[in-house]
């Protein structure tokens, strides 16, 4: 899927914004570039004059070696999927300059929250962030909130959030209509042109 310019400035405007990522932060470049997430990664890095940590691919598969990585080069932002993150947290060493953990990319859970608690220090902000390639990469974010922790337990994980960029988002059900609170329906995602 192409990127373009459209869809890629109003993301990284809301990441500079809303987020408030800014020159003094460091990113390691944990995705492989051809991920789509990756775009984002390296471009809200390198725009907003924060530095981009490159990590060779070897390290990237022994999760003690990567933690102490990060923990070496006191990395402030990690864009990760919930998968690899898992493996990190296994480690149980904390990762405490940590300021943004962005988690995407899979369904994100409740126990993978509660557990990152314990790795991140009390002020990281935590990110579940959705969204196909083909809408801008990220569509809609949830800033984690801590005080919330029964609240995700029982929807058995964290909901997507609230849209970002020039996005909108629409439940709709078979007629096209937008579907009632609590009835099912199909999630649509365009932008604000539409």
């Amino acid at each position: 899927v192409l990127m373009n310019h459209a869809n890629l400035s109003p993301l990284l405007h809301w990441v500079y914004g809303h987020m408030g990522i800014s020159a003094g932060d460091r990113t390691v470049q944990n995705l492989s570039y051809y991920f789509d997430w990756s775009v984002m990664e390296i471009f809200g890095t390198i725009t907003s004059g924060a530095s981009l940590y490159m990590v060779p691919g070897e390290m990237l598969l022994s999760a003690g070696e990567y933690v102490d990585f990060m923990i070496s080069r006191c990395i402030t932002v990690l864009y990760i999927t919930p998968t690899h993150y898992q493996t990190l947290v296994k480690e149980e060493k904390k990762l405490g300059s940590l300021g943004y953990l962005c988690i995407g990319a899979e369904k994100l859970g409740y126990d993978l929250v509660r557990s990152s608690y314990e790795q991140v220090s009390a002020g990281c902000r935590i990110f579940n962030m959705y969204g196909p390639t083909e809408t801008g990469i990220i569509s809609a974010v949830l800033e984690v909130d801590r005080e919330k922790n029964d609240y995700y337990k029982e929807l058995y994980g964290v909901p997507i959030g609230r849209p970002v960029g020039n996005t909108r988002l629409l439940v709709l059900a078979k007629d096209m209509k937008l579907s009632p609170l609590y009835v099912v329906g199909e999630l649509y995602i365009s932008d604000h042109s539409l």
